[in-house]
């Protein structure tokens, strides 16, 4: 297993950055196995050839990763090679992210094979596992267009559940009643009011880990951006597994008449492998 955090390489490439050079900057710091932040240059190129990584191939990563500045400038010590790898921090601004999430590990062989992307996509939806989210806010949080999306989670046999909401009989409620509106995924159907809930997905073979350095990280991302000291924006919680959550999502401060959603989501029960939410007013 490799330990990787996705969102490197999917902003890196939203940036048109090399891919490649990132790449070899996980399989390096992988390698790396004592964490000095310096590995012998022949051993590792022997290491890159023993994965199935052709010469020309690699060659060409360290070139990348030498331009954009993820690998120092190579030293010899003792008549050797020596690559200098860059901290995760830098290794992330590098690529233009400004918040690190948890570490993925992924098997070593998905990340160096054809259609390591997709496995790096996985790695990504293991940080929403579970959760109800649209390919639409993935597209934005990630710059994955949804039909890639759909291609990728179709290669690592991502598991996809959907769920739906009932917004009740509008004629027992006519004043929280909503109109069906097919843009916004609303219908009626044996007389109640329905709406289509983005899926939650299942994602094997991969495994999420903790907060290691992510955290320390993080802070010395934010010093460089000035950022640290700066108000965090709020995001409204709409999915709730209980009643417990709901009435904490709608006591929680710093809600406000523009960004309070209309309804929370409770869930009821699995049926048939669906998810069923019902809307409660807020």
């Amino acid at each position: 297993m490799i330990k990787i955090y996705p969102e490197i390489i999917l902003k890196a490439i939203n940036n048109n950055k090399p891919a490649g050079a990132f790449r070899l900057w996980f399989i390096a710091k992988s390698f790396d196995r004592g964490g000095s932040g310096f590995i012998p240059g022949k051993a590792f190129r022997r290491y890159l050839k023993g994965l199935g990584i052709p010469r020309g191939t690699y060659t060409r990563w360290i070139s990348q990763a030498i331009d954009l500045g993820l690998i120092g400038r190579t030293r010899t010590i003792r008549g050797g090679q020596v690559y200098a790898l860059v901290s995760l921090d830098q290794g992330a601004m590098l690529a233009g992210v400004t918040s690190l999430l948890k570490h993925v590990r992924v098997p070593l062989e998905r990340f160096t094979n054809k259609g390591w992307l997709a496995w790096v996509w996985a790695a990504y939806l293991k940080h929403f596992e579970g959760k109800l989210i649209s390919r639409g806010t993935l597209e934005k949080l990630s710059g994955v267009p949804a039909r890639t999306q759909y291609g990728y989670e179709k290669q690592a046999g991502v598991k996809s559940k959907a769920h739906f909401a009932n917004y009740g009989d509008p004629s027992r409620d006519p004043d929280h009643a909503m109109a069906i509106d097919g843009k916004r995924g609303i219908y009626g159907r044996a007389g109640m009011t329905c709406k289509r809930l983005p899926d939650s997905r299942t994602v094997e073979g991969v495994q999420i880990g903790g907060k290691g350095r992510t955290k320390k990280a993080n802070q010395k991302i934010a010093a460089l951006l000035n950022l640290w000291s700066s108000s965090q924006k709020r995001f409204e919680k709409l999915y709730c597994q209980t009643y417990e959550q709901l009435k904490k999502a709608n006591k929680a401060k710093g809600s406000d008449a523009k960004t309070r959603p209309d309804h929370r989501f409770l869930f009821v029960a699995d049926a048939l492998g669906v998810g069923v939410w019902e809307a409660v007013p807020c």
